[in-house]
């Protein structure tokens, strides 16, 4: 109430005299006829709608509801501590962290490969792992991803990349998962700044999504028939086995891309750490993006 009032007051030009107020509870009559009734998707499901889609307001709404159920004020202020102690928590790396909201729309937030890529190692090794991951979109099946790797250097990691993007005008981003023919599993992160505008935008979406198929291993036909439907949206590539953590073919730890960085890692496995030799990742830190 008190927003709708203050809202009120600062547009009294239009305010016609309005004001708003609680009315008193009272318990429904007995031989009330119910017509209607709205219940909210579960956290878990908006969770997936806004992975999914990539809907940034969403995001925002989540973080602010997760202060709110962690018993703190519902700003943009307390969310955003409450996900640096969440990372701190995890032992996740958060040098190089800037936040200047939840989502990740602001250009003025800033995030290291390693940052995202502990992160995903975290999910991975959660219990609930395969329920989490399937809320990411799969490379030209859902999402956000479900019209991307449609290039030559790309295709044939269609079904096999599952992945969060992240589009700003100046900055692209792609992380996540990436299932390899033999069935490990790796963790990339690829994140691309100050790529030149809208214009450069499909470019450097086919750069990000190369990268993604070369740490899959899928930028050639395969040797024999798949024979193997592509992964529906809900499901991850190689979510039904247990993560590798040998490391077998695995890319390097990390290494520095043009106008931004990278890092690849088994899932599930070891996911470099503050001694790791990785220091392109956590100098530079690279805006985040989070929007489509």
């Amino acid at each position: 109430m008190k927003v709708l009032n203050k809202a009120s007051e600062e547009h009294a030009e239009v305010k016609s005299g309005y004001v708003f107020t609680v009315a008193d509870r009272r318990p429904r009559e007995t031989d009330a006829e119910q017509i209607a009734q709205i219940q909210s998707a579960s956290a878990l499901d908006q969770a997936f709608v806004m992975m999914l889609e990539s809907d940034n307001v969403l995001a925002e709404v989540l973080g602010r509801n997760m202060a709110i159920a962690a018993g703190r004020e519902g700003s943009a202020s307390e969310a955003q501590k409450l996900v640096r102690e969440k990372l701190q928590e995890a032992k996740i790396s958060v040098t190089g962290l800037v936040q200047a909201d939840v989502s990740g729309i602001s250009l003025q937030n800033r995030v290291t490969a390693r940052t995202l890529a502990q992160t995903l190692g975290a999910l991975a090794a959660h219990p609930k792992h395969e329920e989490l991951e399937r809320r990411f979109p799969v490379a030209g099946v859902s999402g956000t991803l479900k019209d991307r790797f449609s290039g030559e250097a790309n295709k044939y990691a269609r079904g096999h990349v599952a992945a969060k993007t992240g589009t700003l005008f100046t900055a692209i981003s792609l992380s996540g998962y990436a299932t390899r023919p033999d069935g490990t599993r790796l963790i990339f992160v690829s994140l691309l700044n100050d790529v030149g505008g809208a214009e450069a935008l499909p470019g450097a979406k086919d750069t990000v999504d190369s990268a993604a198929a070369i740490v899959a291993a899928r930028t050639e036909p395969p040797a024999t028939p798949a024979g193997t439907p592509a992964p529906s949206g809900s499901q991850v590539p190689g979510s039904s086995s247990s993560p590798d953590a040998t490391g077998s073919g695995s890319a390097p730890n990390s290494s520095q891309a043009p106008d931004g960085s990278s890092s690849a890692s088994p899932a599930g496995g070891s996911v470099p750490q503050e001694d790791a030799p990785s220091q392109a990742a956590e100098q530079n830190p690279a805006k985040v993006p989070s929007s489509q």
